[in-house]
């Protein structure tokens, strides 16, 4: 009696027993499915339309409203009006935007800064002359060369390698 009493008194807390290990019957769920009208479909496509058409025209209408205030209050009549306006006004920052599209003429001066300003030229130069002069080695072990031939060309490698990297 006090064991049931106590599982009363708790009710989400239950005894593992063999009660409790017992399949139990699954709750039927009940699906609803509502079914759409065609007059309801309809009417939201509708509706959705004369959203679209409503925003775009509302869009159109706010950019044609902000160009002819801004005809209005710089005076001009049209787009080549505009331009030379807007050159004489800012005749600097048009140089330099025209400037800073023309990426192709610039592009041999990025890449000389890059090399000069992080010191990746002198990085490359260094690895070539320290490559070739590995390969020298290799040809005065296999007996190609002789010590003074070896000697001589690499300190001719080892000049066009500084003669590189100062110039």
């Amino acid at each position: 009696q006090q064991q049931q009493q106590q599982q009363q008194a708790k009710p989400g807390r239950r005894r593992a027993g063999a009660e409790s290990l017992k399949p139990q019957p699954a709750t039927p769920t009940v699906k609803v499915e509502q079914v759409v009208s065609e007059a309801n479909r309809k009417g939201a496509v509708r509706a959705a339309g004369a959203s679209l058409a409503l925003g775009t025209l509302l869009a159109c209408t706010g950019a044609a409203i902000l160009v002819k205030a801004t005809q209005h209050y710089l005076e001009v009549k049209d787009a080549a009006e505009f331009a030379a306006y807007m050159r004489s006004k800012l005749p600097d920052r048009a140089r330099a935007v025209t400037e800073a599209v023309n990426l192709e003429a610039k592009k041999s001066g990025l890449s000389d800064w890059f090399r000069t300003s992080l010191g990746v030229a002198k990085y490359v130069e260094d690895k070539e002359t320290a490559r070739r002069v590995k390969q020298l080695q290799v040809i005065k072990d296999k007996g190609m060369l002789t010590d003074k031939e070896f000697h001589n060309e690499k300190r001719r490698i080892l000049d066009e390698g500084l003669q590189a990297s100062t110039s």
